[in-house]
């Protein structure tokens, strides 16, 4: 068995980036706040900062990665996002599109967004609420393991496209 590489978090974003390990994978875990102002897909300058230092990390391996975007239960209504699957979902986007535009190679990659559903602390709290807005990227240490069926559905149309081209 491959030994595990050794993950630390930069001293200066220890404060905005909580990691969770365990066997098959690292989760590094971003608080909304840290990355985007509330109701809001638009990366804050300070959260570029924090996903440049994490993007630094991920590149230095080529295990896969997910990016999971997550809300509280505090329903949103607005134009650009009817509900919280499409605000959790834009965000995990957001930030596997800024990982790409920063090196780490999009075969890696897949966004999900979670919405509600995956609650870290209970919704009836401030606190709480806060706890679940997060982003978390998760490293599969798992060689064989690969970007969800999305990614790879896509990756077959673009085959598709290609070989139809000829």
């Amino acid at each position: 068995q491959q030994a595990q590489p050794k993950w630390v978090i930069p001293t200066e974003i220890r404060d905005q980036v909580e990691m969770v390990a365990s066997a098959s994978e690292i989760n590094l875990v971003i608080k909304d706040d840290v990355l985007f102002p509330p109701g809001s897909a638009k990366l804050r300058q300070g959260g570029e900062a924090v996903l440049d230092r994490i993007a630094q990390l991920l590149r230095q391996n080529q295990y896969t990665i997910s990016v999971e975007g997550h809300s509280d239960s505090t329903p949103i209504h607005t134009a650009n996002f009817p509900s919280n699957w499409e605000l959790s979902t834009a965000r995990a986007t957001h930030v596997t599109r800024f990982l790409i535009a920063h090196g780490v190679d999009r075969r890696r990659l897949s966004a999900t967004g979670y919405a509600d559903t995956r609650p870290r602390a209970d919704n009836a709290t401030a606190a709480g609420r806060a706890q679940n807005r997060r982003v978390s990227l998760v490293v599969h240490l798992d060689k064989n393991s690969r970007p969800t069926a999305v990614s790879t559905m896509q990756s077959q149309r673009q085959d598709q496209r290609s070989s139809s081209a000829h």
